[in-house]
């Protein structure tokens, strides 16, 4: 009986110009793939290139095994292995195809939004321009500042006693 985690884009990142990067970037991936020990345990697996139970892994580390197994459920859960039960042991294998996908499709986005031989574009492209203040807005302030009684203008602060 296999068992298989599909990629999640639960906790995308919004990103401004770039329309489709924030649709790629998910959190759970890149926090499955910022801790040193899940990476260890990452390049563990790679280099096996089969499918390898939590007790094999944990040869790799200092850690317990309680915490290996936990290190191969976050990379597990965002898409990075796959798990396949036999009888009462879990193997896990890299998913070389579905991450290096994620990885040259997060590298396009980038490169779309900003291509490699233009320097600053995201800055130019991205920079949102400023509105301009409403007439409205600027008659009332001027108002404000104008009116002979302060306490009584609208909108103005009651000055403390001391």
């Amino acid at each position: 009986m296999a068992q298989a985690s599909n990629r999640s884009s639960a906790d995308p990142i919004a990103v401004g110009c770039c329309t489709g990067l924030g649709e790629l970037l998910s959190t759970r991936f890149f926090k499955a793939l910022c801790d040193p020990s899940r990476l260890t345990i990452l390049t563990q697996l790679a280099t096996d290139a089969r499918p390898t139970t939590v007790s094999e892994v944990a040869g790799c580390c200092t850690k317990d095994l309680s915490v290996v197994s936990r290190h191969l459920k976050t990379l597990l859960d965002a898409g990075i292995l796959t798990a396949e039960r036999s009888g009462r042991e879990v193997r896990y294998s890299v998913r070389f195809a579905d991450v290096a996908k994620t990885l040259r499709a997060i590298a396009d986005a980038i490169e779309s939004c900003c291509p490699p031989n233009e320097t600053n574009c995201c800055a130019v492209v991205c920079a949102p321009t400023p509105e301009p203040a409403t007439p409205s807005a600027a008659s009332r302030t001027s108002a404000r500042a104008s009116h002979p009684n302060p306490r009584r203008a609208r909108g103005a602060r009651k000055e403390k006693s001391s």
